[in-house]
């Protein structure tokens, strides 16, 4: 089970509370609006999925996998994306 002693140690992306097939990960705000998980150690079944989703735990893995290819499909995410947002707008306005 994922275990936040510091909030350094969280970057508050919900990864860990999204993978969670238990929904044992909820999020509670701290005085600054920041979101840090809480587990319900009685839901958690330690299957460990929250501590390979989490990108800090996981940086030099991610790091690795860092490779021109990724950068071209980050790319083609963006562009993507951005025809999302620009698509429906051009289609209210014919």
């Amino acid at each position: 089970m994922i275990e936040i002693i510091d909030k350094v140690d969280c970057c508050g992306c919900n990864a860990c509370g999204d993978i969670c097939a238990q929904k044992a990960i909820t999020f509670k705000n701290d005085e600054e609006g920041f979101g840090y998980p809480e587990i319900n150690n009685e839901l958690c079944t330690d299957c460990h999925l929250c501590e390979k989703i989490c990108p800090i735990l996981n940086i030099k893995e991610l790091k690795k996998m860092t490779t021109k290819s990724h950068y071209v499909m980050l790319h083609k995410l963006k562009i993507w994306s951005r025809c999302l947002i620009v698509l429906p707008v051009v289609l209210l306005q014919h």
